[in-house]
């Protein structure tokens, strides 16, 4: 096990959704969570909360992480415009093996990540 997670971030994510389970890896697991996004940009979630992402999409190796996790979103038509987000999922692709987790609304990204 690596003992990192991503957590890929975009306008809208839903805080609330993934808080206990960053939590979780962190205290039980001893795995910190890494804040993922397209730039280095704060990201709103829908809670409000300004996020500030620790990478890019660009900078991203999947040999770095045990896994990745899409939160839900609330209004997905930022990030459905979001032609570096699609293309880095879209990238996933090479990865089969690869964990991917998705909450709530964040399956609906599973159609760039189609095998």
């Amino acid at each position: 096990m690596k003992q990192r997670i991503a957590l890929l971030v975009y306008p809208e994510f839903s805080l609330q959704e993934v808080g206990n389970l960053m939590a979780l890896f962190r205290w039980y697991y001893d795995s910190p969570t890494d804040i993922i996004s397209t730039d280095l940009s704060p990201v709103r979630s829908e809670e409000g909360v300004l996020v500030v992402p620790d990478k890019t999409t660009s900078g991203f190796k999947v040999e770095d992480y045990d896994c990745l996790i899409l939160p839900g979103i609330s209004d997905i038509r930022l990030s459905l415009d979001n032609h570096k987000l699609i293309q880095f999922l879209s990238e996933l692709k090479n990865h089969p093996d690869f964990l991917i987790g998705a909450i709530c609304s964040g399956p609906i990204f599973y159609q760039w990540l189609a095998y």
